[in-house]
């Protein structure tokens, strides 16, 4: 059996949800303001996760539709879109300046 295809998607799956973008520091944030840390950790963690992963199904769905509808893996194109776009993506988020406002050292 192909063990190391499962242990591979589970590390790729643990690494993508240390990410903090993906709301466990507001989960943490959140529960250290309460009476029960841990009861409240769990239970934000929880909804975070499940948000998540309803989310992660909705987008499955709308892609085998779409896939149905216009046949996208016979397309070399789309693969060759597919397997770029993650890489476009990095680099923008990783080239990503903060918008607002700029802390300057003004001397007045």
């Amino acid at each position: 059996m192909e063990y190391h295809v499962y242990l591979g998607v589970i590390l790729i799956g643990l690494l993508h949800g240390l990410e903090p973008g993906h709301g466990w520091p507001v989960a943490a944030l959140y529960s250290s303001r309460k009476g029960k840390k841990y009861g409240f950790a769990l239970l934000s963690s929880l909804i975070l996760s499940a948000a998540h992963f309803v989310s992660s199904i909705a987008v499955v769905i709308v892609f085998i539709l779409i896939d149905k509808k216009f046949d996208l893996g016979s397309s070399p194109a789309i693969r060759i879109i597919g397997a770029l776009l993650p890489f476009y993506m990095a680099y923008r988020f990783w080239t990503e300046h903060e918008h607002g406002i700029e802390n300057k050292n003004v001397r007045g």
